[in-house]
């Protein structure tokens, strides 16, 4: 928290944008703790900046196949 103070919240807020979060991050010193919503996209893009250096966008998959192409699993994403 001290280091956010330091540094500014407007600064936290743009380096959570570079990382992927684009929901709504209000400038308060619970910023730093996480205290804000995010949705899992967001929060896995951000994951995935730190992981590999770089910015991605993450995949969902709907179906598993094996080698020969039987489906081993398939989900269907909820709609909203």
């Amino acid at each position: 928290m001290r280091l956010a103070q330091d540094i500014g919240f407007d600064r936290v807020r743009e380096a959570a944008l570079r990382l992927g979060i684009h929901s709504a991050l209000p400038l308060r010193p619970s910023l730093a703790l996480g205290s804000s919503e995010v949705t899992l996209l967001e929060l896995t893009a951000s994951y995935i900046a730190f992981a590999t250096g770089k910015r991605t966008t993450p995949l969902a998959y709907t179906m598993v196949r094996d080698k020969d192409g039987n489906i081993m699993e398939k989900t269907t994403p909820a709609r909203r």
